[in-house]
């Protein structure tokens, strides 16, 4: 077989955005981590707080969009600014 363009092995993942309303923890869970509910009146994926232990549903599109573009910034170091050696 050939290949004309790549799969994104990434989205097999399918990632969904967490954020606790106990703790303030927030990140995302592939499919293997989180789980879904589901009954005849609610709905939802969850998962377990991995610092308070808490139910953690999933978060709004809106929220998730932001937790994604605060992802994606380039983590802050506060040593780059100085020279080898002068920490």
């Amino acid at each position: 077989m050939k290949t004309i363009i790549e799969g994104n092995k990434e989205r097999l993942k399918a990632y969904k955005y967490f954020e606790c309303n106990k703790c303030g923890w927030a990140g995302k869970a592939d499919k293997d981590e989180y789980k879904h509910y589901d009954n005849y009146q609610d709905s939802h994926y969850y998962v377990i707080c991995p610092c308070c232990n808490n139910e953690v549903r999933e978060v709004s599109v809106k929220r998730r969009d932001e937790l994604r573009n605060h992802e994606n910034r380039p983590q802050h170091n506060p040593f780059a600014s100085y020279p080898p050696g002068a920490r």
